[in-house]
């Protein structure tokens, strides 16, 4: 890995593919893993700080749901088949599930309360289940 890194250019063909593999295949996929896993910590801090419950996660406040119904909606109304096209589906179906959920928590006696957040979370339609 080291070699592959920093060691200078040599004729040598086996070395040659090794800095090849590990430059444009290892390293990028290092760098992804590293911005994926510091985005998504970020997230849930951001999370469980503003519902001030140690365990809240998107999946407690109906993201998770509201994303895979506009998938399953997008594929079964539209007929999409690349995993590509359902990315944005999916963002924008978190998105209008965050803002649901934001805004039933905001309606009524306990509006800003983490309870409440948590509460309309579950309760939202998208994420009933049978």
């Amino acid at each position: 890995m080291w070699h592959g890194l920093f060691a200078a250019p040599e004729p040598d063909q086996r070395l040659t593919e090794i800095r090849l593999i590990v430059r444009t295949v290892r390293v990028p996929r290092t760098v992804l893993a590293i911005v994926a896993g510091l985005a998504l910590g970020a997230g849930g801090a951001l999370i469980q700080g503003y519902t001030r419950n140690p365990i809240a996660d998107t999946g407690l406040l109906g993201v998770n749901s509201g994303g895979s119904f506009a998938v399953v909606t997008a594929i079964a109304v539209f007929g999409l088949s690349d995993p590509f096209q359902y990315l944005w589906f999916a963002f924008l179906g978190a998105g209008a599930a965050g803002v649901v959920v934001f805004g039933l928590a905001s309606i009524g006696r306990g509006a800003g309360n983490p309870l409440t957040l948590a509460l309309a979370g579950q309760g939202s339609p998208c994420s009933w289940r049978r």
